[in-house]
């Protein structure tokens, strides 16, 4: 036999060898399929299903349960395009509470909101202007002073703030923002040392500094507004991007700033609210847009966001879960042992099996919006958190997948593609446990793919 005949038959051989991985017991994991070091203690499950064939041509442990990272996001969004048009939009309303005479307002200014997780989001750029179109529209109405306060209204608002399955450690990070009923500017801050000063400005927030030898560390409690710094600050100083503990407080800031720049005055007296005239009603983005954004980036705040939407009033986490578990369960999907606790996948308490992804995405395209969801997951080569992968291979473009990645976490799912960009299998790999480089296990799910197809 030549060299040339020998290689011939090498992805041959290794397609054997994956088709012999395809027995997924009910009791116990099948090994690890993927040659990592500690592939011993790795726990795998994959799912890849022809949808031509209407059969799976790779299966290990497709029924098990894993933590999935990232890859909830594709479950909520299906959930809410399940639940709502793709046209919707959230609506906060801005509300004169008193009567209007003479150029004043003889009450409060409230901002009613109902989580809406894009209001001066630097990933939308059309959508920016909130404080200034509040100072706009009181202008409209000849109004130059307001007796009462500016009051954001988070009252109808349940359960905000941060999922119990997510870590203290994440709480401080941009993507471990919580969503609250009022969200601004990203629920993010830069804040500087040895100054303590954030840009937005946070009223209220407080910063303990202890000098010790190393690298500055810092740290932030749930719920807490202060932020403890431990160690060096550089000579340059130090600034950094943190999540933002009471987003709330920055946007009445702004707009209370933004209103006396543009002459209307704020007595700041405490008064009864009388009657509710709507001044202004900011509109967020159109949902499929939020979808595609938050997909693509992996946006933690702003799939927390887009699950409230499955609830009725988009008050309630708990809400929303009950209904998209009764949404997939109405799918005729199986939802036994799957543990929803949010929507973006950062709670380490999720857990799905890459069956029940696969047939999720196989109902989606199914619906009448199948072509649009799969237009939600970034392109391999091209997009967002996939851009590397499978970069300048045969693959490049033609796969489609959301990508989890959390510690000993690393997961994708989503669809490959024809060259008309119609899907031609589903896919669900994820991993849990591994203890090698994340380099080393990205080469190796790529070097799987590309064998594969």
């Amino acid at each position: 036999m030549t060299n040339k005949s020998k290689h011939s038959l090498k992805p041959i051989a290794i397609l054997l060898s994956l088709l012999s991985w395809c027995v997924t017991t009910m009791y116990a994991d099948t090994p690890c399929p993927l040659e990592i070091p500690g592939a011993e203690n790795t726990r795998v499950g994959l799912l890849i299903y022809d949808l031509r064939g209407d059969s799976a041509i790779l299966a290990v442990n497709a029924d098990k349960m894993f933590t999935p990272a990232s890859v909830m996001k594709s479950v909520t969004s299906a959930a809410v395009m399940m639940a709502v048009e793709p046209n919707t939009r959230i609506a906060t309303n801005i509300v004169a509470c008193g009567k209007i005479s003479d150029g004043v307002l003889n009450g409060n200014l409230v901002v009613q909101t109902w989580g809406d997780p894009t209001i001066e989001s630097r990933h939308f750029s059309d959508n920016k202007g909130f404080a200034q179109n509040i100072a706009n529209a009181l202008a409209d109405r000849e109004i130059t002073k307001i007796t009462g306060r500016v009051i954001i209204d988070e009252s109808s608002f349940e359960e905000p703030g941060i999922p119990a399955g997510w870590l203290d450690e994440d709480v401080i990070w941009p993507y471990g923002c919580g969503l609250y009923g009022a969200n601004f500017r990203d629920n993010t801050i830069s804040l500087s040392m040895p100054s303590g000063e954030s840009n937005p400005h946070v009223p209220g927030l407080k910063v303990d500094y202890v000098k010790a030898k190393g690298g500055l560390s810092a740290k932030r409690q749930r719920g807490s507004k202060t932020f403890s710094f431990k160690g060096t600050v550089p000579r340059k100083g130090h600034r950094d991007t943190y999540a933002n503990p009471d987003p709330a407080a920055t946007m009445r800031h702004e707009i209370e700033t933004t209103l006396e720049k543009s002459g209307i005055t704020i007595s700041g007296k405490d008064v009864k609210s009388g009657k509710e005239t709507i001044i202004h009603s900011h509109l967020s983005p159109l949902v499929s847009d939020i979808l595609r954004s938050l997909m693509v980036r992996s946006d933690n705040m702003m799939a927390e966001g887009m699950l409230r939407l499955v609830s009725y009033d988009f008050s309630s986490r708990k809400e929303a879960i009950a209904r998209e578990r009764q949404l997939l369960s109405d799918a005729g999907l199986d939802v036994n042992g799957i543990v929803i606790e949010d929507g973006s996948g950062l709670s380490r308490n999720d857990r799905l099996s890459p069956r029940f992804l696969v047939n999720l995405y196989r109902y989606m395209l199914d619906l009448p919006q199948g072509q649009s969801y799969v237009g939600l997951f970034p392109r391999a080569g091209h997009d967002g958190t996939m851009r590397n992968f499978l970069k300048d291979t045969d693959l490049d473009g033609v796969i489609a997948m959301k990508t989890g990645s959390m510690r000993g976490i690393q997961s994708y799912s989503g669809f490959k593609l024809d060259e008309n960009g119609i899907p031609t299998h589903a896919i669900a790999i994820m991993v849990n446990g591994f203890t090698c480089g994340r380099d080393v296990l990205k080469k190796e799910i790529q070097h799987l793919l590309l064998q594969t197809f």
